[in-house]
């Protein structure tokens, strides 16, 4: 663990900042590629766009802006829930505390607490409190 504090060289720093900069490109193509339009979420979830929008607005529906458009995550929405959306989602984006794509991120990434299974996995198991618990236990908020 000691060459983690080691000074990098200008060209490591530089090829360091590339591969980062290329990895986060493809975790946000990645994300967007989960996600679909408003029109397909209206449709999706049998609600009007008024009502997603509330949502969003509301911090109880996950969206991902991309210019001047909102793109929502599919694998948060289940039309068997009241609201269309996976039981506990909003909670645990509100103990979060992260951005759109920060959240989005942390739920679709393997969690040790969970067996490794992804919190968005493991909120449709039926893992709500376990779920909502670890991202306030994780979370930013103060």
């Amino acid at each position: 663990l000691g060459a983690v504090d080691d000074e990098l060289s200008p060209a490591d720093s530089i090829q360091s900042l590339l591969e980062s900069s290329q990895e986060a490109r493809q975790t946000r193509a990645r994300l967007l590629g989960e996600s679909i339009s408003a029109e397909e979420a209206e449709r999706l979830t049998n609600r009007k766009r008024q009502n997603l929008e509330r949502l969003r607005k509301a911090n109880r529906a996950l969206a991902l802006r991309v210019r001047n458009q909102w793109r929502y995550p599919a694998w948060q929405f289940d039309t068997d829930q009241s609201g269309g959306i996976v039981a506990g989602l909003p909670e645990v984006m509100k103990n979060l505390g992260l951005s759109a794509f920060g959240t989005a991120l942390w739920l679709t990434q393997p969690c040790s607490f969970l067996g490794d299974q992804s919190p968005i996995d493991a909120l449709r198991a039926g893992k709500t409190q376990e779920v909502i618990d670890i991202a306030e236990n994780l979370g930013y908020m103060p």
